[in-house]
């Protein structure tokens, strides 16, 4: 039913074709079958990486104050991709309001009991509770009732994602692979986390489920187009995200028909007549049960984060944190990153996920669930409702001009309601306006991958003023800043210097004080690309939180043109009456769309004086120097551009309007008696001549 988009390909595949390996033979009888495929599904093999669920904040943190490398199970360095992702590609069927999404879950337990997992299995009906119910008590000090992903998905998608599944958990029960937990994940330094070569990694252990649960599944009804969607593998025990040690499965998305990371493509799975591909994997239970990161701790009942984070990657959304942990992403606000985390009570770590942030305004907007409001001209008085409770006016658009649609900003009123009570991790006063800013250059980056660079424009950044994040060089998958970034109200980046994972002062509101986003406030409104270094260009201001609404005014283009007047500029002397040229330069974001000329008199630099309105912007004009006679004189040229911004600028110094030559007026008998004087004049002088000659 849908489709994902890749995310790397390790560098360590082999540089040739990949290898895949041999059809493999099944036991007679057995449904599951290896090899020929249906002719109505593609064989299109996908060299992909996992997309896996972020590290647990608090483990970061811990790392982080210790002064030790945060542990990753993957690098950037690793990872690269051939196979080229685009926003714009579409998911393979549109979800409309009231669909159905068959989803599938197989518990699947090992010939041993997984390092750190409980001695007994949790009961089934765990996962249909959490997974499929809309009520799920874990008890304890987690207080909430109604934490379920049938919820979540129901909440977020305002109804358009309904999950559900025709084989419940507790009916199908747990089922058993061949091998045990360290045949799929060794942790030796090399394979760890359940990355290793096939067939001893996790493709072959989903594999080995759905053999496994195949006589009690008809897969065939999971299936769209000849392929199962929707498959969530549950493995017994706790997962590596809990502490970043090696020793445990990493929970994550992937796909069986990709390149294994070593060379190898598993063979082709089919079952009932389908074909088994794209899934995501859990851990049965929840907590650093081995102690990799600190003290063991009893393993806990899973909360839903981890399969909210993992189906959000089923319906083809992006992580949006930084898998080498120098950074935080879009942090706690996001279910893409570590708002999968979230809690409440604010109780760790037995609340720990059991309340995940829902996605960000790039994500709901991107999966079609809300339809953000482009502003294009100034509007006042704009009020936006919990992002948790409408999708009707929930989300409003700023787009960046000369981008062709690509740099914007999203504006969205997050409040403590529905599952993002989980914002109690960031305090009871996180809640208000959250803005993002969004590159799609780097979104449509062929590793999709939004936030491994943490460049951003506008403000003070490390102690210094960042306008020039073009000029940087790029991180190692090429991009040079986030695709998708949080523009934090207080100015402090702690999600890109990775010293928080959000705070309640990131979010605009006349609770935080922080009511104005525009070019003058930290962080401001450049763009990445510095067209005009460090100006801003949209503005929203008089952000006011009104019980659970905001209210704002948002100018969606608040840069004004850039004027400066040539001549005069002062020390000209101009006769009043003649000709003369004003000259002048104006440029703008947007264009220029006319300039108006005035000029003042004796030290008025208002200039009230009209020259002419609605001029082309050509860079110059003939006017006729006014009187009467005066000193101290001042052209001033306004710009206007499309949005009616205006910018302007005067002569640096006054200039002089000098009377004309004064030459008499003659009457008729005048003009007459005037020439015969010259007449007179020019007879003596001819005389004088000729005397002066004849002697």
């Amino acid at each position: 039913m849908f489709c994902r988009f890749s995310v790397g390909l390790s560098l360590l595949l082999l540089l040739g074709f990949a290898l895949h390996t041999s059809p493999l033979t099944t036991t007679s009888g057995q449904a599951a079958s290896y090899g020929s495929s249906p002719p109505d599904v593609a064989q299109v093999m996908r060299d992909v990486a996992p997309d896996l669920m972020p590290l647990n904040p608090e483990v970061v943190q811990q790392y982080t104050n210790a002064g030790k490398k945060v542990p990753r199970t993957m690098t950037e360095a690793q990872f690269t991709d051939r196979e080229p992702a685009s926003v714009n590609r579409p998911r393979l069927q549109p979800l409309s309001p009231g669909d159905s999404v068959k989803a599938i879950v197989l518990l699947v337990q090992f010939t041993d009991n997984p390092p750190g997992g409980p001695t007994t299995r949790f009961t089934p009906g765990v996962w249909d509770s959490m997974l499929f119910g809309t009520t799920y008590v874990r008890g304890g000090l987690d207080t909430t009732t109604i934490k379920t992903l049938k919820n979540f998905y129901d909440e977020v998608s305002y109804g358009t994602v309904d999950i559900v599944t025709l084989d419940l958990p507790s009916v199908v029960g747990w089922v058993t692979a061949p091998n045990n937990y360290t045949y799929y994940c060794q942790p030796d330094g090399t394979h760890d986390n359940g990355f290793g070569p096939y067939p001893r990694n996790v493709q072959r252990l989903v594999m080995d489920a759905v053999i496994a649960a195949d006589p009690a599944v008809d897969f065939s009804q999971y299936a769209v187009g000849g392929v199962v969607q929707n498959l969530f593998v549950v493995h017994s025990g706790s997962g590596a995200e809990w502490s970043g040690g090696p020793t445990l499965i990493w929970s994550h998305m992937w796909s069986i028909r990709s390149n294994d990371g070593w060379g190898t493509v598993p063979p082709d799975l089919y079952v009932d007549g389908v074909l088994i591909d794209d899934y995501s994997m859990e851990p049965e239970a929840g907590g650093d049960t081995v102690g990799e990161a600190g003290p063991p701790m009893t393993p806990m009942l899973p909360t839903v984060g981890v399969y909210a984070h993992e189906f959000g990657h089923v319906l083809g959304l992006p992580d949006e944190y930084d898998y080498g942990y120098q950074s935080n992403g879009t942090g706690r606000v996001s279910l893409m990153a570590g708002g999968s985390w979230n809690r409440v009570p604010d109780v760790y770590p037995d609340c720990s996920g059991n309340s995940p942030a829902h996605p960000s305004a790039w994500c709901v907007s991107y999966l079609g669930f809300v339809t953000p409001v482009e502003v294009t001209t100034t509007t006042t008085g704009i009020t936006i409702p919990p992002i948790e409770l409408s999708s009707t006016n929930a989300i409003y658009k700023v787009t960046y001009p000369g981008t062709s649609g690509k740099e914007y900003w999203l504006l969205e009123n997050r409040q403590q309601l529905g599952f993002d009570e989980g914002f109690a991790r960031m305090t009871s006063g996180a809640h208000g306006l959250c803005i993002y800013h969004v590159d799609e250059n780097v979104l449509d980056n062929a590793f999709w991958r939004p936030n491994e660079a943490e460049c951003v424009s506008g403000g003070v950044y490390q102690g210094q003023i960042n306008c020039n994040c073009a000029s940087l060089p790029p991180a190692p998958n090429g991009e040079k800043w986030y695709g998708v970034s949080v523009e934090q109200a207080d100015g402090l980046y702690e999600l890109e210097l990775g010293t928080s994972g959000g705070y309640w002062q990131d979010f605009y509101s006349s609770a935080t004080g922080a009511t104005t986003f525009d070019g003058s406030s930290n962080p401001n409104s450049s763009s990445y690309y510095s067209h005009y270094s460090c100006q801003g260009f949209a503005a929203a201001t008089n952000i006011s939180e009104v019980g659970q609404n905001i209210t704002l005014d948002l100018t969606p283009d608040a840069l004004v043109p850039s004027v400066s007047v040539i001549r005069p500029n002062g020390g000209e002397v101009f006769t009043a009456g003649t000709p003369d040229t004003i000259r002048w330069t104006a440029t703008d974001n947007l264009g220029v769309d006319s300039v108006s000329l005035y000029y003042g008199i004796n030290g008025d630099t208002n200039c009230p004086n009209v020259i002419a309105t609605g001029e082309t912007n050509d860079g110059e004009y003939v006017w006729n120097v006014p009187g009467p006679p005066a000193t101290d004189c001042y052209v001033k040229v306004v710009a206007y551009d499309a949005a009616l911004n205006q910018g302007s600028d005067i002569s640096d110094s006054g200039f002089t309007m000098t009377a004309p030559m004064q030459v008499p007026t003659l009457s008729p008998i005048g003009v007459l008696a005037m020439i015969l004087s010259l007449v007179a004049v020019a007879i003596l002088l001819v005389r004088k001549r000729v005397t002066a000659n004849s002697r």
